[in-house]
């Protein structure tokens, strides 16, 4: 709209935006696997949320929504791509990845993502990603995937928030914890 995309770009941004509901319909049809991987994980007790460009503050909704219902320790962090084998050591001791591929505008920047991915794993940490359904480079680096329909990357915080929310949910209720009492 200031001129900084092309009408071609703003109307497809505004098509996709008017899918929003039918594909947070499909995240939800998710529920019962992230339900289970939040079971599997009840007695984590520090997570982090890594989030690049838009991923960012997605990272801080789901840490803070963490924090919220299974009251345990949980930070949104902006994903560097030039951490130190030290600084993943030390991530890796504290805390369950959290992670979101997604594509990024450089190719470059990806990669790097990526060879981050690899090191977390080869580290022992175990990856949740939420990527788009036909990202191959994520499902391959991922310990548990959830499958975003594909939508413009303006729009994935709408639906990246949704698993989180549904982890937090499930992480809270299989702890015993009473959700309609959080605070």
């Amino acid at each position: 709209m200031r001129g900084k995309k092309c009408v071609d770009e703003v109307l497809e941004i505004l098509e996709d935006f008017r899918e929003v509901p039918n594909k947070i319909q499909e995240l939800v049809d998710q529920f019962d696997s992230i339900s289970q991987l939040a079971h599997n994980l009840r007695a984590v007790k520090s997570v982090l949320f890594l989030g690049r460009n838009v991923g960012y503050p997605v990272a801080l909704e789901g840490a803070l929504k963490l924090k919220e219902l299974a009251y345990i320790h949980a930070e949104g962090v902006l994903l560097r791509v030039n951490l130190n084998m030290s600084q993943l050591r030390w991530l890796i001791r504290t805390c369950l990845f959290l992670s979101f591929c997604r594509h990024f505008l450089d190719l470059s920047c990806t990669r790097r993502s990526l060879t981050i991915f690899r090191r977390l794993r080869h580290e022992g940490a175990q990856v949740f990603t939420i990527a788009d359904a036909h990202d191959a480079q994520a499902h391959a680096h991922a310990t548990f995937i959830v499958d975003r329909p594909v939508v413009s990357s303006l729009l994935t915080p709408l639906l990246d928030v949704i698993p989180l929310q549904i982890f937090a949910y499930a992480l809270a209720t299989s702890k015993g914890l009473d959700v309609g009492q959080a605070s």
